[in-house]
């Protein structure tokens, strides 16, 4: 049965996405705040073009027997709406050519050893340079990894009965302990296991050293990266990398095409262009 959704648009018969979830979608508040959300869904729900090709996305994913459950149309479309806005949002180092990444490779290398150098310089006048420049660990991002991994924490803990941390007494139970006798942490307690966590600045650049040293993303076949018609480039190889790539459904460049000029609105986009633009792999490095 078809489903009528806003301005007596109907939904295409081959669309699979749960209706709920397109009602939900378009009665958001912050849907309806931006009109290009709501055009964006509309066209993905109700262009007719899409009929043949949620048909064929059907297809591939039943010929790699995923089951609905496991293949969330739901979520495919946000993940294609993702695609469109990180193709629209780019970075400025997505903005780089391959030359201009090199350069940035090389000067924020230099710029590191330089820094490191400088650390350096004060470790015979000032000790070891991690004690006199350290980098204190957040809380939020702590209290998030207790919780993963089954330990409670509650700032209040000794005073509320629980136990009595090393503070009153001189005695308290280790995370492992804790966790089994499901006792939470208290704040004393936190604030000692973070400062044993505490780490340099030094640290950091090592890990950044570390990184640098496997080189950057190249511009892949995106030669003109700041060119008007970027976009639409990068928008191609975002929506193939989530549909042949991470989902590693099969479709022709013709069908690739086709969701193409619906989502972005530019009729443009062939089978051809797809070829020419479509994600394979990861891109070379540039090294220097």
């Amino acid at each position: 049965m078809k489903v009528r959704i806003i301005g007596g648009r109907t939904i295409v018969p081959e669309c699979p996405a749960d209706t709920e979830f397109l009602k939900r979608i378009l009665d958001d508040p912050e849907t309806k705040a931006d009109s290009r959300i709501i055009s964006f869904y509309i066209r993905l729900f109700c262009d007719w073009r899409m009929n043949r090709v949620w048909a064929a996305l059907k297809s591939a994913a039943a010929a790699r027997a995923l089951s609905m459950p496991e293949m969330e149309w739901s979520w495919l479309c946000m993940y294609m709406q993702q695609a469109l806005l990180r193709a629209v949002n780019r970075s400025k180092f997505d903005l780089m050519t391959d030359a201009e990444r090199a350069r940035w490779l090389a000067d924020t290398r230099a710029t590191v050893a330089k820094l490191r150098t400088l650390l350096q310089e004060v470790d015979g006048a000032l000790g070891n340079p991690g004690e006199h420049f350290p980098l204190e660990v957040h809380e939020q991002p702590l209290v998030h990894f207790m919780t993963l991994i089954g330990v409670k924490y509650d700032p209040d803990a000794a005073s509320k009965g629980h136990y009595v941390s090393d503070a009153g007494c001189g005695c308290s139970l280790s995370p492992e302990e804790r966790r089994r006798e499901g006792i939470p942490v208290d704040k004393w307690e936190f604030d000692r296991a973070r400062k044993a966590l505490s780490f340099s600045i030094d640290d950091v650049l090592d890990s950044f050293s570390e990184q640098l040293s496997a080189g950057v993303d190249s511009a892949g076949p995106i030669k003109k990266p700041r060119d008007r018609k970027a976009k639409r480039a990068a928008f191609i190889s975002n929506i193939t990398e989530l549909l042949t790539q991470q989902l590693q459904l099969k479709l022709t460049d013709a069908i690739v095409a086709e969701l193409c000029c619906v989502i972005t609105e530019d009729e443009s986009i062939t089978p051809s262009l797809v070829s020419r633009f479509k994600y394979r792999g990861h891109h070379a490095k540039v090294l220097v």
